[in-house]
């Protein structure tokens, strides 16, 4: 347990230093808000010319919504009264998501434990499609894929490595639930939007391992091909890239302050307009399948009381005149959940999510068939190490 009084006093001791740490964000907030106003009194043209569009990797460039003169914050208008109930503002929802299907997917892992002798492995993704016709009218499923062993020592030399592999089959297998149901819909009539939980900008991975990446641009390349709309939703996002725009526009530099504190308050529901990442980082592998591969992203405030939502999307959705439409479905689904997050992810999360009598299961399927099939001494036989965990409890 936690000694409450230790933390206390940790922090007491430290006081000084998270008030000098808290100036130095409000003055270099300060500094990129002046340099935010400076920045809109200036066209789209002049912006990008100043960020060495298209090759500058300045954090991002304005896109073709930038006028001169706007605001941080996009008008949304609803025809709502400004203290509207729940009852009207579901009824907007039910307009805005009117003959629109959206799926969400979300997916689970069960990681190599050591508890066995052989790394065995799962990940499972769970799948809510809504075609938003009428009460019950939705569809869940869900996907469970086993790794064997083999598959994972390929690529994995270690147990830190072992779990990024397969971390990686997840993401793969998420994106490529959602490129199947895209290819499968392309087509039929009506709208369709497909929400994926994380960012299109995989940073971490870029140079680690490239799968990322690639399953990233066949998502975007499926998106525009079948004209599915694709959104990430990442929920509080750290992000930097409009900060490093503002700084390298202000003076050169870089910053450390991320996009969510930088962005004044607004209204719920209200957006930033659109803008084409251009991060230092994350994006060098990006360019070789042309512009469908630009990402492009907003803001949007989807809880009252805490930092905006950012909202990614392949370039082609702007450019169609279909993004504020887009994000109308995206403001329906966090309005159907009550705010904060949308209906659609919670509901595929909930579906995909292993609990650990899920995981306890999935080992005994293990150990019982490697029980069967081979013989004591052989070294796929699953076998427990010295029981850690029993150990543990016991001592608790």
């Amino acid at each position: 347990m936690i000694d409450a009084s230790q933390v206390w006093q940790f922090l007491e001791d430290h006081a000084d230093e998270l008030a000098l740490s808290n100036r130095e964000l409000l003055q270099e907030r300060d500094r990129l808000r002046k340099s935010a106003q400076a920045a809109r009194r200036r066209t789209a043209a002049d912006l990008q010319a100043a960020l060495d569009f298209p090759t500058g990797r300045h954090g991002a460039y304005p896109s073709s919504e930038w006028t001169t003169g706007m605001g941080d914050w996009l008008p949304f208008e609803t025809g709502l009264p400004p203290n509207a109930s729940r009852r009207e503002w579901s009824r907007w929802a039910e307009r805005a998501s009117d003959g629109v299907t959206t799926l969400a997917v979300d997916g689970s892992q069960i990681y190599p434990s050591g508890d066995w002798s052989v790394p065995i492995a799962a990940v499972r993704v769970g799948m809510f499609e809504n075609p938003h016709r009428g009460k019950g009218d939705y569809r869940k499923s869900t996907s469970l894929k086993p790794l064997l062993p083999y598959d994972l020592l390929a690529s994995a030399p270690d147990d830190a490595a072992l779990q990024d592999a397969v971390n990686e089959r997840r993401h793969r297998l998420e994106i490529q639930t959602l490129i199947d149901w895209m290819e499968s819909r392309a087509g039929e009539p009506g709208r369709r939007i497909a929400i994926f939980d994380g960012s299109l900008v995989v940073s971490f991975a870029t140079s680690l391992r490239p799968g990322y990446v690639e399953s990233v641009l066949d998502l975007m390349e499926a998106s525009e091909k079948t004209q599915t709309p694709v959104v990430g939703y990442v929920d509080s996002s750290r992000a930097r890239d409009l900060s490093q725009m503002y700084s390298w526009l202000d003076s050169g530099s870089t910053t450390d302050l991320n996009d969510g504190v930088l962005l004044p308050q607004s209204e719920w529901l209200q957006r930033t307009p659109a803008f084409v990442c251009a991060r230092a980082k994350g994006l060098e592998n990006y360019e070789r399948r042309g512009r469908q591969s630009d990402v492009h992203f907003v803001y949007l405030r989807s809880s009252r009381d805490a930092l905006p939502a950012r909202l990614e999307f392949p370039g082609w959705i702007l450019e169609s005149g279909r993004l504020e439409q887009v994000v109308d479905s995206i403001r329906a689904e966090i309005v159907a959940q009550g705010g904060g997050y949308p209906y659609a992810m919670e509901t595929a999360d909930a579906v995909a999510v292993l609990t650990s009598r899920d995981r306890d299961r999935f080992r005994d399927i293990f150990r019982r068939f490697t029980e069967r099939h081979f013989s004591a001494s052989s070294p796929l036989r699953s076998r427990r190490s010295r029981p850690k965990s029993e150990s543990k409890q016991g001592r608790r």
